[in-house]
């Protein structure tokens, strides 16, 4: 394209709009129809606006390539891109905050830079970092309705909010993003299916698994309807995980399948060494575990998580390779992995993660024979996840404690954490009041009969 009016045209279809939606409220489609002609040529105030309204820089529009400036930005982002990919986080980090600093950046950039910065402020374990750096930039893509941005940057937030714990927030950022995105006629976009899988599992997670269970069955067929393979990936993920959280794991490992047949057609992907791990979770949960296969999925997602993932994702895949190592026998190796997992946790993640930890290295000790340590390693598990969110997962970690405890001949701490896993799956107690009545009653019938002895041996 070598003139102006032919590059408005061609970025104008290729943003997908119509020479009335380009023009907006400050110009008149009129005008939008003469620049396209060649028989108009728009003021600097007016190339400005129109490059913004594209997703272009100015130079492009009006030059057909970046200016020195606009280039220096895009190294700066493809350095810092690379440095993250190859475990240089801390160094992306400094980068991306100093080019946020900038003043003259166009939204896109600055939406790509505060996507990578909040990602690898994650890698760095900063998971409260990636959720400052990430709030602000959802309020803003709100505001100047940039809707392309907005379902990217909440859906990276939703998990922020879910990794340290908090699954309330990350469900009222997500609604109300979703609600954004349904107003803008966003409902049938990949990232709006990403969304609304990260907002769906968050309900779960908090204990509605009803309305979580219901809502993907809804989105799945809804995704699928509109072609979105990236977006009924992330349903099928996440529909598996609850599935098995239900026992049903014929059903779990077919949607995880699903799901991995659906995101593997982009290639490898944090997302889809992720969906690995989870997949091995499911194997593992089967009955009897599926061990041969679990190792082979996180065998195939080592790599790739290894250079993208967080440190939240590597205490997962360290938790289930130790798992993995004690269901064969080879217990040196199950206690090591799980001692990396409970260290490499960031201090701000949430509770349940370390959990897991301390429960797979105990589950180790105990296999050595060292139940002391052991149960206490199950202790620390059970005040850590003491702070977790009611409901099916909750109540199934707790009921895991509960066996563990038992078999090793703690009954009194077994007691406890099944009235736990009662309480978190809703089964409330409805006894206290018969039972303190009980109480009353027969501490006064004992008495009773104390004095009756006593009198009777002629000693009132």
């Amino acid at each position: 394209m070598t003139t102006f009016a032919e590059r408005l045209r061609a970025l104008r279809r290729a943003a997908g709009l119509s020479q009335t939606e380009l023009a907006g409220d400050g110009l008149s489609p009129s005008y939008i129809s003469l620049l396209e002609s060649g028989r108009r040529r728009p003021s600097p105030a007016v190339a400005s606006l129109l490059a913004a309204k594209l997703g272009c820089s100015t130079s492009q529009l009006l030059d057909g390539e970046p200016s020195e400036h606009e280039r220096r930005i895009q190294f700066e982002l493809a350095y810092a891109e690379l440095a993250l990919r190859h475990d240089g986080a801390e160094e992306a980090v400094r980068r991306l905050a100093e080019l946020l600093e900038e003043a003259d950046l166009r939204p896109a950039d600055e939406t790509r830079a505060t996507l990578l910065l909040a990602e690898a402020q994650e890698r760095a374990g900063d998971l409260r970092g990636a959720i400052a750096t990430l709030t602000p930039a959802l309020e803003r893509a709100r505001a100047i309705g940039e809707l392309s941005a907005l379902p990217l940057i909440a859906v990276q937030l939703c998990y922020s909010h879910w990794a340290v714990g908090d699954v309330n927030r990350a469900i009222t950022v997500g609604e109300s993003a979703l609600d954004a995105c349904r107003q803008q006629g966003l409902t049938g976009s990949e990232e709006y299916f990403r969304l609304a899988s990260t907002v769906m599992y968050a309900y779960a997670d908090a204990g509605d698994e009803a309305h979580a269970g219901t809502w993907a069955a809804q989105l799945i067929e809804e995704a699928e309807a509109a072609g979105s393979r990236g977006g009924a990936a992330a349903l099928y993920w996440n529909a598996s995980l609850l599935a098995e959280r239900e026992g049903r794991i014929d059903e779990a490992l077919r949607l995880s399948g699903r799901a991995l047949a659906h995101m593997s057609e982009f290639g490898n992907s944090r997302d889809l060494a992720r969906l690995k791990v989870a997949s091995a979770g499911v194997l593992l949960a089967a009955d009897p575990p599926r061990v041969d296969e679990a190792e082979a999925a996180l065998a195939r997602a080592k790599d790739e998580l290894e250079r993208l993932g967080s440190e939240v994702d590597l205490v997962e895949f360290d938790q289930l390779q130790s798992t993995v190592a004690l269901l064969s026998r080879d217990i040196g190796e199950a206690e090591e992995l799980a001692r990396v997992a409970a260290a490499r946790l960031p201090q701000d993640a949430g509770a349940e993660q370390l959990s897991l930890a301390h429960r797979a290295l105990g589950d180790a000790l105990a296999a050595q024979g060292r139940r002391d340590e052991a149960l206490q390693h199950w202790r620390n598990g059970a005040d850590l996840l003491g702070t977790a969110n009611p409901g099916r997962g909750t109540a199934l970690a707790w009921r895991d404690l509960a066996e563990r405890f038992r078999s090793a001949g703690d009954t009194e701490a077994a007691v406890k954490e099944y009235r736990a896993a009662l309480d978190a799956a809703g089964i409330r107690d409805r006894t206290k009041a018969v039972l303190a009545v009980i109480a009353e009653l027969s501490a006064g019938s004992d008495a009773a009969a104390v004095e009756t002895r006593l009198t009777a041996s002629g000693n009132p």
